[in-house]
């Protein structure tokens, strides 16, 4: 009897356990983000920094050329990426604002990634960039949705090739 009383056990013990096991509909997997989810949220976090005012912190997002904010700001260093973009968003024009809404627009290569970006305006409106200079709405018609492009590095983070849009 004993060791029947032992099998009768044991053969218990393994159901209850293989009923205890999780299924692999039960399983959660770690699955990661892909270089497009990647991609988006680097832009997104550029211009939250870049709309609050984290000029280093956005800096360190940025993967395009300086050129502009060199010419436009003679007295900054231009070694001084974070001062370069608080003279851009304060003095120069760029519209450092929030986005409101980040859509795909194509994919250049495997790396490189194109977004259509909506901003909000500082009142919480739409931004949209009428007419400069004098032209007309039929000449120059108002643009709410601007193209950005994200591309992955050589260490294989992301970065934002564009500056902010600009309204002179």
């Amino acid at each position: 009897m004993p060791k029947r009383t032992l099998v009768t056990f044991l053969i218990l013990l393994v159901t209850l356990t293989s009923c205890s096991s999780p299924s692999p509909s039960n399983t959660t997997s770690l699955e990661t983000d892909s270089d497009e989810v990647i991609a988006r949220r680097v832009l997104s976090d550029y211009f939250r920094l870049l709309s609050i005012g984290e000029y280093h912190q956005a800096a360190s997002l940025y993967a395009g050329s300086y050129d502009w904010l060199i010419n436009n700001n003679p007295s900054v260093s231009p070694t001084d990426h974070a001062g370069l973009f608080e003279y851009g968003c304060s003095f120069n024009g760029l519209q450092c604002l929030e986005s409101r809404t980040i859509i795909q627009d194509q994919s250049i290569t495997l790396d490189e990634f194109v977004f259509l970006v909506e901003f909000d305006a500082a009142d919480g409106s739409l931004f949209v960039l009428g007419p400069c200079c004098g032209a007309t709405e039929t000449e120059q018609p108002p643009v709410s949705r601007f193209q950005f492009h994200v591309s992955k590095l050589a260490d294989g983070s992301f970065g934002v090739a564009d500056l902010p849009v600009y309204v002179p």
